[in-house]
């Protein structure tokens, strides 16, 4: 009785090992793609163009390290697509912007800039007035 249990066993154990091994060589065929198991959908692979936008990001950020004037104002490169980066954050005149937007453009690999650069002093003063106001005194 114990050969019989020993012997099921073993071939319980084989089919797990092949079907474990078919399941790798299957999904390595259908080129890395998995099943989502709540949804039964194919979660495609992130496209080669974000890796490109991300190396551009990097070399745009390393462009604005490389500039004294650039490099402390702690501005944000956004990867959008490939060749494509978004500028963020607060800069101390409209020279400094310009700067900043021309170390990026002649950046290699980048070319769109989307400049959402603000200047300290124009771009965070608020309505100063109710005249600028739509609302009405109650």
């Amino acid at each position: 009785m114990a050969k019989k249990t020993g012997g099921r066993l073993f071939w319980l154990l084989a089919g797990a090992a092949l079907g474990v091994a078919g399941r790798i060589l299957w999904d390595r065929r259908r080129g890395g793609r998995r099943t989502d198991p709540l949804h039964q959908t194919m979660r495609p692979k992130l496209p080669k163009s974000l890796s490109r936008a991300g190396i551009s990001a990097r070399l745009a950020r390393q462009s604005l390290r490389a500039d004294p004037a650039l490099a402390d104002l702690g501005l944000r490169v956004v990867p959008v697509s490939a060749g494509t980066v978004e500028l963020h954050g607060w800069v101390a005149s409209r020279v400094l912007r310009t700067l900043a937007l021309r170390a990026v453009r002649e950046t290699p690999g980048v070319e769109r800039v989307i400049n959402n650069l603000l200047v300290r002093g124009e771009d965070d003063l608020g309505a100063s007035s109710s005249d600028d106001l739509d609302v009405k005194p109650a």
